[in-house]
């Protein structure tokens, strides 16, 4: 089965998945939404969303709750998957919206502080409040050199400390610690910022950081459109780089980790996985 649009040969742009629920984006605009029946493993399409219609959107993610849609106009909505009025096709308006300076760029949500951050193309990191879209939280310009601007961002722990990671269009990479309180996980808005400033990890990709994932609080992977993906030591105070995968990968798109296996794709239409637990069994 395949989801493509109907331009530049699919043309999808965003997909998330949670369940069996999968949303898509591509260049034709709105949200296709599509549920999987295991069974006879195909996709049935659930229609258009019609609150979305003519809107490019930029980034998709989904939660227990919610459709999180981030478009190339600035705005982030999140629409009820778990409606009993109104089927996710047919919502005409969001249960929480938002709206930012430029077009966002990347889309990520932490559930344990109940935090999500976007990344736009003006530079800046923006987190939310996941249930609160009155509530203005931080927003974080990343040190970057003139004319690179944040290209993805997520939020996870490091060591026993939240932070900011976020990848720049030139392949730079910072972490940026949160201040949250011990017992409740909850950001502190007033005081932000953790202890011990910001961390530069280098050397960084060569071109744009494709995607960011922390599968221990003691590792960070990225992927740049260079084609590396590099694996990343932050247990330490300054991170360092443990060993880096070199021109397997035709312009990354983006990666998944369990911790166990690192699955990546990319223009060449191929995913690949790196099982890391099957190889440590071989050399036991």
């Amino acid at each position: 089965f395949s989801i493509a649009g109907n331009w530049d040969g699919g043309g999808t742009l965003a997909i998330a998945m949670h369940g069996n629920l999968i949303c898509a984006a591509g260049r034709q605009g709105s949200v296709q939404v599509y549920s999987f029946d295991a069974s006879s493993k195909t996709l049935i399409s659930q229609g258009s969303m019609q609150a979305l219609e003519g809107e490019v959107i930029t980034a998709l993610e989904l939660d227990d709750d919610f459709l999180w849609v981030g478009t190339a106009d600035g705005k982030l909505q999140a629409f009820s998957t778990s409606s009993l009025d109104t089927p996710l096709p047919l919502q005409r308006e969001p249960f929480y919206q938002w709206k930012f300076a430029s077009a966002i760029t990347s889309l990520s949500l932490n559930s344990e502080i109940n935090c999500g951050v976007c990344s736009t193309a003006m530079g800046s990191v923006e987190v939310f409040d996941m249930e609160d879209d009155e509530r203005a939280l931080l927003s974080w310009l990343p040190p970057f050199q003139r004319d690179e601007y944040a290209q993805t961002a997520t939020i996870a722990l490091r060591k026993d400390v939240f932070s900011i990671f976020c990848g720049g269009s030139e392949g730079s990479l910072f972490i940026q610690p949160l201040r949250c309180d011990a017992a409740t996980c909850v950001l502190d808005d007033m005081r932000p910022f953790g202890d011990g400033g910001i961390f530069q990890c280098r050397p960084g990709h060569a071109e744009a950081v494709r995607g960011i994932v922390c599968p221990s609080p003691e590792l960070m992977v990225t992927g740049g459109a260079d084609g590396t993906i590099k694996v990343w030591d932050i247990a330490e105070k300054s991170p360092s780089c443990l060993y880096q995968f070199i021109g397997y990968k035709v312009w990354l798109g983006s990666m998944w980790t369990d911790g166990e296996r690192l699955v990546s794709d990319g223009s060449d239409n191929t995913l690949v996985v790196h099982d890391f637990e099957k190889e440590q069994q071989t050399l036991e």
